[in-house]
């Protein structure tokens, strides 16, 4: 059994000639550099949920229980960064519960492109709620 570790090196040596288990997005400017054949596969996403709960006690107060503060929040999040940052560029910004890579994606492109441009990482978006500064 071949380590994650020496995965890359022994496919380098001809050691192996195949590794089919799963290697780190951190791993893939390595393989990349090192000019070896690759296959993606989907499967393996992160998200951050909110737990939109209101409770019965009115002084207890859950900000994502409001609508509007967790679409807010979208703005916040600079997914190219973090796909840079944590997963080495390897990784697909999502917005949506559909993946990306599948056809429900494809088959709502056009309305994906407009909510994907909508929440773009903007962290001084204007608030037209706020008076202005």
């Amino acid at each position: 059994m071949v380590d994650s570790s020496s995965a890359i090196t022994q496919l380098q040596a001809s050691a192996i000639d195949i590794y089919a288990d799963g290697l780190a997005a951190a791993d893939f400017p390595n393989i990349t550099k090192a000019g070896l054949n690759y296959a993606e596969s989907s499967g393996l996403q992160y998200s951050i949920m909110y737990n939109p709960a209101t409770f019965t006690d009115k002084n207890v107060l859950n900000p994502f229980a409001d609508k509007k503060i967790r679409e807010a929040t979208n703005y916040l999040y600079d997914r190219n960064y973090i796909n840079q940052e944590v997963y080495s560029g390897a990784d697909l910004a999502k917005f949506f519960a559909i993946t990306t890579q599948f056809p429900a994606y494809a088959n709502n492109a056009a309305v994906a492109a407009g909510l994907e441009a909508q929440y773009a990482y903007n962290p001084i978006k204007p608030n037209p709620s706020l008076p202005p500064r």
